[in-house]
């Protein structure tokens, strides 16, 4: 019955005690074992006033029971180490893979990581001595689930092998994490002043979905956490592409964090790259544009989920994906409003071992007259490719 600590926690214990009640020595082998689902919530920094009208209170901040912040590190001391300082404790502890954490980072938003793997760890205390940690805690499966704004909920996925290190001082773990959230999407807007100027067919390539992916990155102390994100495409999708390659190498130097964040917020939130405010001679302002982009791809998402809903319940037999996206084309003389419609099909045959793909982009909407009644054949562009993997 505690509002941080809660849920079940299986320890097999191997215990040897020794001295007496006033010199207690204490060697512990211990084992968080399979069936552990423990959640942590973390205590909150301050205290929101919901309404102070009318309200006053008189505090007395000598008072130990009164409302104040409580850090992470005094939290813990308080709780844990502080019933551990007369004795001296030597702790091995391993933690099974099959074991569940969960962090609860803020309950009204509902933000939290939840993650399994394997730790080693080795506990010694000895009286009025700090408690030492040393020992790896490797991630094998999580997540963590965020909200942006209030906008939208994202799932990132913790990469195995994500790692969290304490060498001594229990607040000073360091770590090495790295989640990630896959969304495919088009190219156009990422590389909009890279292909200002180039024929229509050649931009058409720059429409078409990619598996792109956004990528958390967690470093640094527990206590003072150095966060940085990423954006990445697979290698052999990178080859095809030397312009996206290049802007995503450009994006991962620092001095870029300000666009690589704009980026990253795009992708998360609306779905699509954010293309560049000016183009290439900065003579033209596309500010407006994009408000107006945003909220199209906005309900173009909204559209393509159900589409694509709907396609997997009655189409069984082969993938298809609906996806639609507004952006604007400074191609042609001047800016325009486009919106395309991206289709893919594909079909796995012989043991999943070869995949069929055909995927096709055509014009729904276009401002610039000369697409208005299109019908030639540049509005519609189409890939076809036969994958064979070369092993499992």
């Amino acid at each position: 019955d505690n509002p941080n600590f809660y849920g079940k926690l299986i320890i097999s214990l191997d215990a040897t005690l020794k001295g007496n009640a006033d010199n207690p020595n204490i060697w512990l082998d211990l084992s968080i074992d399979n069936g552990t689902n423990l959640t942590y919530a973390l205590p909150p920094n301050n205290f929101d006033v919901v309404d102070s009208e009318g309200i006053v209170e008189f505090v007395n901040y000598s008072d130990p029971d009164s409302l104040k912040d409580i850090g992470f590190e005094q939290y813990i001391g308080d709780t844990i180490f502080s019933k551990l300082n007369w004795i001296d404790l030597n702790a091995i502890l391993k933690v099974d893979k099959s074991a569940q954490f969960m962090i609860d980072m803020d309950p009204l938003s509902g933000d939290y990581i939840q993650f399994g793997g394997t730790g080693n760890f080795n506990l010694l205390v000895q009286k009025q001595q700090n408690p030492q940690i040393t020992g790896t805690y490797e991630f094998d499966r999580g997540i963590y689930e965020v909200s942006f704004y209030g906008l939208v909920r994202k799932t990132f996925d913790f990469e195995p092998g994500s790692i969290i290190t304490w060498s001594g001082d229990p607040y000073s773990a360091r770590m090495n994490l790295k989640a990630r959230h896959d969304i495919r999407t088009a190219s156009i807007g990422l590389v909009s002043r890279e292909v200002y100027g180039l024929p229509d067919e050649e931009k058409s390539k720059y429409r078409r979905t990619l598996p792109y992916s956004v990528d958390i990155n967690i470093k640094g102390q527990m206590d003072k956490p150095e966060i940085g994100f990423g954006i990445d495409l697979p290698e052999e999708e990178k080859s095809g592409f030397p312009l996206v390659e290049a802007k995503l190498n450009q994006l991962a130097e620092p001095g870029n964090e300000s666009e690589l964040t704009r980026q990253v917020f795009g992708l998360l939130t609306i779905g699509s790259f954010i293309p560049e405010t000016t183009g290439p001679g900065g003579e033209s302002d596309m500010g407006s544009a994009f408000a107006t982009t945003a909220a199209a791809n906005s309900l173009n998402s909204i559209l393509t989920n159900e589409l694509n809903k709907l396609s997997g319940k009655y189409i069984t037999f082969a993938d298809l994906d609906v996806g639609m996206q507004t952006f604007s084309d400074m191609g042609g003389g001047g800016q325009t409003n486009r919106t395309t419609m991206d289709i893919r099909l594909s079909k796995k045959l012989f043991n999943d071992r070869v995949t069929i793909e055909a995927q096709s982009s055509f014009d729904l909407h276009n401002e610039a007259d000369k697409y208005k009644h299109a019908t030639d054949q540049n509005t519609v562009h189409s890939d076809f490719a036969i994958i064979y993997d070369l092993t499992e």
